[in-house]
């Protein structure tokens, strides 16, 4: 075997039907799927259980956090490759086929990401988005920017890693994918394929939806240029999140409403004509800059 695929599930009652059937629907059928149920408090365990696919792996457990829900499953994980998963997002069919054929043919690449179309909670399309791509840009955003993936689209080498040691609990739930996938660039090269193969959905319960600030994002930076998160960081980290809670920071970042608006456009206006080809093409100009 040589793909693991980790879902780790809590309180999706809602979406985690749709998240394992696409799984389960996927052209390449050489994986296996561990559904790691991480002490739902709603009907989630049972929705799980009433799949009877031999390739999926249940493991229920008392709430861990996310981080080391995923550690858990890569320790348990058999394949050489691993994809993320989440419990709410929903895979294009071919999404594990256009990611393994292209692994193969680029050896070196530990990490690969795609693009993907937004969607709401009601399954309502919102937008299209076109990653950066190639290695050295990838790692320029994320030492100067922030993270140029979507979690969920991902593909790497377990191995990798392993060595690189997981995800770091200590960060929890918040950036702890951006700190791994900054190690793995270290050991291995880096992607993204200019392709929609997930549908990421965008709720008002996503990770993240409501911690965005200037302050959050340069402690980030900092993190992620030094490679290191310390309890110094993290008590920083803590009190920023009760500045947010406390409303006393604005969650919104600066952005160039008209140049996102225009781009957003763009991609809805050519995509159902165009398909992949001008994501493509949005990628590269966007990693050209």
């Amino acid at each position: 075997m040589k793909l693991s695929v980790i879902l780790p599930v809590y309180n999706a009652e809602k979406f985690v039907a749709k998240a394992i059937q696409s799984v389960l629907n996927q052209t390449y059928k050489d994986f296996e799927l561990i559904v790691i149920n991480d002490g739902s408090k709603d009907n989630s365990l049972k929705i799980i259980q009433s799949f009877t696919d031999e390739r999926i792996r249940l493991i229920d457990q008392e709430n861990q956090g996310l981080a080391k829900t995923l550690n858990i499953g890569l320790e348990l994980a058999q394949g050489n490759y691993i994809a993320r998963m989440d419990a709410d997002d929903i895979c294009l069919k071919h999404r594990f086929q256009e990611q393994m054929t292209y692994l193969k043919k680029h050896p070196d690449i530990g990490l690969l990401g795609t693009a993907v179309e937004i969607i709401d909670e009601n399954d309502k399309h919102l937008s299209y988005h076109a990653p950066y791509i190639g290695h050295d840009k990838l790692v320029q955003f994320m030492n100067q920017k922030g993270n140029p993936f979507k979690h969920p689209t991902v593909m790497f080498k377990r191995e990798i890693a392993l060595r690189c040691g997981g995800f770091n609990e200590h960060i929890g739930k918040y950036f702890e994918d951006y700190f791994l996938w900054n190690l793995i660039a270290e050991k291995a090269k880096i992607d993204n394929l200019p392709k929609v193969l997930l549908k990421y959905r965008i709720s008002s319960g996503s990770i993240m939806s409501t911690l965005k600030n200037k302050e959050l994002d340069q402690l980030v930076l900092e993190v992620i240029k030094k490679k290191k998160f310390t309890d110094e960081d993290k008590n920083e980290m803590n009190h920023i999140f009760e500045k947010i809670k406390a409303n006393e920071v604005k969650v919104q970042r600066k952005s160039d409403q008209f140049g996102l608006k225009f781009y957003k456009l763009a991609l809805n206006t050519l995509y159902p004509i165009m398909g992949n080809t001008i994501v493509n093409i949005a990628s590269k100009i966007k990693s050209s800059n």
